[in-house]
């Protein structure tokens, strides 16, 4: 019997872990995608397209400077930076270090996602950021993993 327990042991521990693996938690970043317009039988079942790169909407105002993490932008007095993080991940409001960016117009939804302004207030440097835990469907046993995502934001003056 000694046998069969440790087989029920392995086959429990390989069930435990393909359910994490299924989790379905995007990659840390990547390019931004469109949904697919192919037959919706044909692969899995999304929320809608990923976050770009660095969480970054891309913008005239803003320039990234280093991709993916740790992410640098820089930007200008009065600019707005939208950001997307990542569905999948329960995020925590992102917060600023500095009164030079403000965090606002937060947006949740129940895939995970995120979304969020960042406005220039004055010259400076600031870095804003915010954790984000997995999140998983319920009854699902689920990784108690964090993520952090980290922009670190130049504001110059206006020019022009």
């Amino acid at each position: 019997m000694g046998i069969l327990s440790r087989v029920l042991a392995v086959a429990a521990m390989v069930a435990l872990l393909t359910a994490c693996g299924s989790s379905r938690v995007p990659p840390r970043s990547g390019p931004t995608t469109s949904p697919s317009t192919s037959n919706a039988a044909s692969g899995p079942t999304t929320t809608g397209p990923a976050a770009p790169p660095c969480g970054v909407v891309v913008s005239p105002e803003v320039v990234v400077t280093a991709q993916p993490e740790p992410c640098t932008a820089t930007t200008h007095v009065a600019a707005t930076i939208h950001i997307v993080l990542d569905p999948g991940f329960r995020w925590d409001t992102p917060t600023s270090d500095s009164s030079i960016v403000a965090v606002v117009n937060v947006v949740r939804q129940s895939s995970g996602r995120l979304d969020a302004d960042l406005r220039a207030a004055g010259v400076g440097q600031a870095t804003v950021s915010a954790a984000g835990s997995v999140l998983c469907p319920p009854g699902q046993p689920c990784p108690a993993l964090v993520r952090l995502w980290t922009l670190h934001i130049t504001v110059r003056a206006t020019t022009g």
